[in-house]
């Protein structure tokens, strides 16, 4: 059987033909999992060069109770400075750091990092990912950052389909920190 389409409104539909005689198949329902995403940045205090293991964005993921959800990469956008003036990313849950077997940048703006284990979010559960930095450069600039869900991979447990990533009220905008230090 060849799948001929995905139908990604609510719910998920799957539909196709049969290869040989290209009699409609029996369609069926499957529950795609769905992710709340909610953006919280922890302080507007300014930041300093030389500051280390700073809290640049915290990001709260709700699993929709459709299927436990394993998140294997998450990505951040920094909009106003290089990356490189931020040094040893780090996420962080409930205080315990996630080993990161990757590091990438697939734009400019985007660092992708990727889970050495995938983490795991029960049905109905919620996990906060807290992205942490060094701040090496960019004295005298701004740090404006977001999460970024279109480099953020998570698949469901059940049916293995990537989950769909949506924003949650009472997200916050990203705004600009002050990087403070000796400008040059």
């Amino acid at each position: 059987m060849r799948v001929v389409s995905l139908d990604t409104g609510e719910p998920l539909r799957v539909t196709g033909a049969f290869p040989v005689c290209g009699n409609p198949m029996t369609s069926s329902d499957i529950d795609a999992a769905r992710l709340t995403y909610t953006v919280q940045y922890p302080s507007v205090a300014d930041l300093t060069v030389g500051e280390t293991d700073v809290t640049l964005i915290e990001v709260s993921v709700s699993n929709d109770d459709s299927e436990d959800v394993h998140v294997a990469e998450l990505g951040f956008s920094l909009f106003s400075i290089p990356w490189d003036h931020v040094a040893s990313p780090t996420l962080h849950v409930a205080g315990d750091a996630l080993t990161i077997s990757a590091a990438e940048h697939p734009t400019e703006e985007v660092l992708r990092l990727t889970l050495s284990d995938e983490h795991l979010i029960e049905r109905g559960g919620t996990v906060v990912f807290e992205l942490r930095g060094d701040i090496v450069d960019g004295a005298c600039d701004v740090l404006n950052m977001d999460f970024d869900p279109q480099h953020s991979t998570a698949t469901g447990s059940t049916y293995r389909f990537h989950a769909v990533w949506q924003i949650g009220a009472g997200s916050q905008l990203p705004f600009d920190r002050n990087i403070a230090g000796e400008c040059s």
